[in-house]
């Protein structure tokens, strides 16, 4: 049995580098310095799911969330939507935010519950769920949402319009659209 490296040298060897870094079973997910997060000790599962790992958009996310809200965010109740190891929920969550982390996949859930008992937060204050898009809202669900978030989620177009279906659901009766650098848009 041979292993092949991706590259031995150049910027393809520097980016399976940052990947065999990243996709390490436990895994210290550093937010910048100006982010009060912190750092994050995850476990992630290599191989499972593309969710079952932390990227960086995750991370970004929630860095956005922050610079948006600031202290507005503490109290606010915030869904993610294809949440995998639950990074941008958990740090939502040390930021104060009482968030709700969902996942289609079992494992993920589960997954994400040991990562939100290793943050040590508050009873409460970051719940996991096992939700598919296009499902009806069970009660996790049913009460209304500050913000409802996800990053990373439609790369694969059957899953289109069950994420549209569920966005419509949670939005009722009248949604309001924000993009960044915007307000809130008129209802659509």
């Amino acid at each position: 049995l041979a292993i092949v490296p991706f590259a031995l040298e150049g910027a393809a060897a520097k980016l399976q580098a940052l990947a065999d870094e990243r996709m390490q079973p436990d895994r210290l997910v550093a937010f910048p310095s100006d982010s009060a997060v912190g750092d994050l000790r995850l476990r992630q599962l290599p191989g499972k799911a593309l969710g079952a790992c932390a990227w960086t958009a995750g991370v970004e996310l929630a860095c956005y969330v922050e610079r948006r809200f600031g202290k507005k965010l503490r109290g606010l109740r915030v869904l993610e939507l294809g949440s995998g190891t639950g990074v941008t929920a958990i740090a939502l969550a040390r930021l104060g935010a009482r968030v709700v982390a969902t996942d289609m996949l079992p494992d993920l859930v589960k997954l994400m519950e040991e990562n939100i008992a290793r943050a040590g937060l508050p009873c409460g204050r970051c719940r996991a769920a096992t939700f598919a898009w296009g499902e009806r809202l069970h009660d996790l669900l049913s009460a209304p949402f500050d913000i409802i978030l996800g990053s990373e989620i439609t790369y694969n177009e059957a899953g289109f319009e069950p994420l549209a279906a569920t966005l419509r659901d949670l939005c009722l009766p009248e949604p309001a659209v924000a993009a960044e650098g915007r307000e809130l848009a008129e209802p659509v």
